[in-house]
């Protein structure tokens, strides 16, 4: 997914704190999943993977 590579590649620079880019890939990811096919702990666990 694009959304997936670009936090991948927003992880790797170093100008962003983590805690930053680890919330908003979160937020992403319920975000995402609201709109998944799949339920929603299935997705949160699809996440928790990353």
């Amino acid at each position: 997914m694009i959304t997936s590579n670009f936090f991948y590649l927003d992880r790797y620079n170093s100008s962003i704190p983590a805690e930053q880019i680890r919330l908003v890939h979160v937020v992403s990811c319920v975000w995402l999943s609201s709109f998944s096919t799949f339920p929603l702990l299935f997705s949160l666990l699809l996440c928790l993977k990353h």
